[in-house]
C-alpha cells in the first residue's frame, strides 16, 4: 500500500472520527428551532475529499472507490447506515471527481485510467485466495454487516492479482483496503535480462505550481527485459558518444542465455564480447544466391552497388542486366535446382560487361555500358576471399565480426549487407523464441544507405518468425526513425543534440506533452551509464542505471 492510499485511509477516518464534534459545534438554536450546519459542511468535505483523491491518483474509477472508504468510515465509526449516507452523499462526490477528470482531460486533450491500464496487464494467481476467504468469513463472524463483508469479498477478490499469499489476510480491512489493492501498480517484470538498477519513474501529477506537470518519483527493483513477451525481438539503443551505449549492449549481451549473437563491430571495440572474426577474411561472395532467384538477387545486388556508389536509375537497371546474363552463363536460372551451383564472381560480370560493349548498336547503349565500368573494375579488384570462415558459421554461437580490418568502406558496407542478408537465408526455419540476435553498432553506416535501411527494416519486421531479433545503435535518433515502429524497446542515453531529444522525449512520452517536457530535460543531462526507457507491457518510463565496469 503506498504511502498516499493510507493518507486518504487515515483522512476519511479522521473525518469520520471528528463528525459527532462538529455536528455539536455547527447545530444552534434559532427561535426555538434547532439549526445545524453539520450536514452542509459534511457535503463540503466529500466534495474536497473527491478532489483531493483525484488530484492524487488521477484515476477516475480509484477516486469512486475512496467513497467507499469514506462511507466504511463513517459505518464503523458513526453508525451511519451505508446506504443513506450513499444515498445522499455520492451524488456530489461522483460530480466533483468527475468533473475533476473533465478538466484534466480538456487540459491534457485527452486522459485515461492508469489504475485500468494496469489492471488489464496483472495476472491473477491463487495464492491468497485462502486467506481471502478466511478473512471474508472472519468479518461476517465479527460485525454480520453486509456492506463490509461485500467490501471484505471484493478485496479477497483483487488480492489474488497479487503473487504473495498473505496479501489475501488484508481483505479484513474490507473497503478501506480496497483502492490500493485495485490500484496496486504493475511490477516490472523481473524475469529475463536485468540491464541495471531502477532509479526513478517518470509520473504525472495533477498540479504543480498552478499548471499541469510530471516529474520523477524514486524507484526501486531492476529494469529488465523479458523477450518471451514482446511482439518482436528488436531493440534500439540511442546516446551521444560517451554515454555508455557500448556498456548498455554489453549488459544485454551477457545477460543472454542460450540465444547465438553476432556483433557487427566497424572499429573492433567489441573484441571481448565472442569469438573475433576478421571481416576481411569471411569466405564470402556478394553474388551469392542466398535463397533468392538470379532476377531477384540481382536486383537486390544492384540496388546495393546503387547505394554504395551514388548510381543513377539507368545505371542501376543496366547492372541488374548484367548480373541476370552473369547468372544465366553459370547455369543458374529462374529452375531452383540450378541455385545451388557456384554463382559468378565480379571478374565475370565484367566479362559479360566487355561484350556487351562489342555488340552495341549505338553509342547511347554503349555510353550507358562504359557508365557502370569503373565500379564493376573496383569491386573486381577488392578482396572478397573465396576461403576462410564460411558465411553460416557467423550465425552459430557468439561471434564478433570485426569489419575495421577492411581497408575500404565500400567493401566494409558490402560485407555488412552481405551478411544482413545471409542472416534470414541461413535462419530461415521458424522458430518460437528468440534464438539469434544481431547487433549493429554504429547502425547509421548501413542505415544512410537506401538498399541498408531496407534489409534492416526487413529483418525487424520479419526476424521474430525465425527467431531472429536486432539490436541498433546509433548516436543520433534521426537515422533509427524508421525502424523504431518495429522495435519493442527504445532505450535512450544521454543526447546533446536538442533535435535527437526532442524526437526521443515524444517517442518515449507516448505523445503527453508533459512528459515530453520533463523528458528532454532529463536526456540532455543524464549521467554516464544512466539509460531512460519506455517498458513496452505498462507504458512506464523509467530511469535505471547500468552496473560499474
Amino acid at each position: 500500500m503506498r504511502p498516499s492510499h493510507l493518507a486518504l485511509v487515515a483522512i476519511a477516518l479522521l473525518v469520520a472520527y471528528v463528525f459527532p464534534y462538529l455536528v455539536s459545534r455547527l447545530t444552534f438554536s434559532l427561535a426555538g428551532l434547532t439549526v445545524t450546519w453539520a450536514p452542509l459542511a459534511l457535503l463540503l468535505l466529500v466534495v474536497l475529499y473527491a478532489l483531493f483523491s483525484y488530484a492524487l491518483f488521477r484515476s477516475l474509477t480509484t477516486s469512486l472507490l475512496f467513497f467507499l472508504v469514506l462511507t466504511t468510515s463513517f459505518d464503523v465509526l458513526d453508525g451511519l447506515n451505508p446506504s443513506e449516507f450513499f444515498a445522499s452523499y455520492f451524488p456530489p462526490y461522483l460530480g466533483a471527481a468527475f468533473f475533476a477528470f473533465v478538466v484534466e482531460a480538456f487540459l491534457t486533450k485527452g486522459v485515461s485510467d492508469p489504475a485500468v491500464e494496469s489492471l488489464k496487464l496483472r495476472r491473477l494467481t491463487w495464492r491468497p485466495a485462502v486467506p481471502a476467504a478466511l478473512s471474508a468469513l472472519t468479518v461476517y463472524l465479527l460485525t454480520h454487516d453486509p456492506f463490509l463483508v461485500l467490501g471484505s469479498v471484493l478485496a479477497g477478490l483483487l488480492s489474488t492479482l497479487n503473487d504473495a499469499w498473505y496479501w489475501g489476510f488484508t481483505a479484513l480491512a474490507s473497503w478501506l483496503v480496497v483502492p490500493a489493492l485495485y490500484d496496486a501498480p504493475y511490477k516490472l517484470s523481473s524475469e529475463g535480462v536485468c540491464l541495471g538498477k531502477l532509479e526513478a519513474e517518470l509520473a504525472p501529477s495533477l498540479f504543480s505550481s498552478g499548471q499541469l506537470s510530471s516529474g520523477w518519483r524514486k524507484a526501486r527493483g531492476e529494469f529488465c527485459i523479458d523477450f518471451s513477451r514482446t511482439h518482436n525481438y528488436n531493440l534500439v539503443i540511442v546516446g551521444s558518444s560517451g554515454a555508455g551505449k557500448s556498456s548498455l549492449a554489453r549488459a544485454l549481451l551477457r545477460g543472454l542465455r542460450d540465444v547465438n549473437y553476432l556483433v557487427v563491430d566497424p572499429h573492433g571495440e567489441h573484441s571481448d564480447l565472442g569469438e573475433r572474426i576478421d571481416a576481411s577474411k569471411v569466405s564470402l561472395n556478394p553474388l551469392s544466391l542466398l535463397g533468392s532467384s538470379p532476377h531477384s538477387r540481382s536486383v537486390e545486388i544492384a540496388s546495393m552497388i546503387k547505394s554504395v556508389f551514388g548510381l543513377g536509375p539507368l545505371q542501376e537497371i543496366t547492372l541488374v542486366n548484367l548480373l541476370v546474363e552473369a547468372y544465366a552463363l553459370k547455369g543458374i536460372t529462374d529452375d531452383p535446382t540450378t541455385w545451388s551451383y557456384d554463382p559468378p564472381t565480379f571478374s565475370e560480370v565484367l566479362a559479360v560487361l566487355e561484350r556487351e560493349k562489342k555488340l552495341a548498336s549505338d553509342a547511347q547503349t554503349l555510353s550507358r555500358l562504359s557508365s557502370v565500368e569503373p565500379y564493376l573494375k573496383f569491386l573486381n579488384e577488392a578482396i572478397f576471399p573465396g576461403k576462410g570462415v564460411k558465411l553460416e558459421d557467423l550465425f552459430e554461437g557468439r561471434k564478433v565480426l570485426d569489419v575495421s580490418s577492411v581497408p575500404m568502406r565500400e567493401v566494409a558496407y558490402m560485407i555488412i549487407e552481405t551478411v544482413l542478408r545471409a542472416s534470414l537465408y541461413y535462419l530461415r526455419e521458424k522458430k518460437g523464441r528468440l534464438t539469434n540476435l544481431i547487433v549493429v553498432d554504429e547502425a547509421p553506416f548501413v542505415l544512410e544507405k537506401e538498399s541498408g535501411s531496407a534489409i534492416l527494416t526487413k529483418l525487424a519486421s520479419e526476424g521474430r518468425k525465425f527467431g531472429l531479433g536486432v539490436v541498433l545503435i546509433s548516436q543520433q535518433m534521426d537515422p533509427v526513425k524508421d525502424v523504431i515502429p518495429n522495435t519493442s524497446y527504445q532505450m535512450v542515453l544521454r543526447l546533446t543534440n536538442p533535435e535527437d531529444a526532442r524526437y526521443a522525449a515524444s517517442l518515449l512520452s507516448g505523445g503527453d506533452e508533459r512528459l515530453a517536457k520533463a523528458l528532454i530535460t532529463a536526456l540532455t543531462s543524464l549521467n554516464r551509464g544512466e539509460v531512460i526507457a519506455r517498458d513496452f507491457l505498462t507504458g512506464r518510463v523509467v530511469r535505471f542505471s547500468l552496473p560499474p565496469g
